[in-house]
């Protein structure tokens, strides 16, 4: 399994301005300040998210995957050091499926919050 750095995502970000035009533009900005010192769960949601590829989909759920990610968290984690919020579910999708080519298409990315 890869591990990706927080590097490599800002790097990514950098490199893709508008890949986020269709999100919460609030959400999307804690997503971000969240994300450096939580790589441990996003390398999990990415790990999580091949998983299903390798399984034959061919699209799943961001938002399965992150439930689950917060179920282990909560019977595992005796201290609960993170919150797993869901505001940071459709930032990490776009980040995936962008950073690793075989989550392309993967997830079925909702403009405006689901609303268009």
């Amino acid at each position: 399994m890869i591990e990706y750095t927080y590097r490599q995502v800002k790097n990514l970000i950098e490199r893709n301005p508008n890949m986020f035009d269709d999100v919460d533009t609030l959400n999307n900005k804690r997503a971000i300040v969240w994300l450096p010192s939580h790589m441990s769960v996003f390398n999990r949601f990415m790990e999580e998210s091949l998983k299903a590829r390798m399984a034959g989909y061919q699209r799943y759920s961001a938002r399965g995957i992150w439930h689950y990610l917060r179920h282990l968290h909560q019977v595992s984690d005796q201290e609960h050091k993170y919150n797993l919020t869901n505001i940071v579910t459709p930032t990490l999708a776009r980040i995936a499926m962008k950073l690793n080519p075989r989550l392309e298409g993967l997830f079925l990315l909702r403009c405006n919050g689901g609303r268009g």
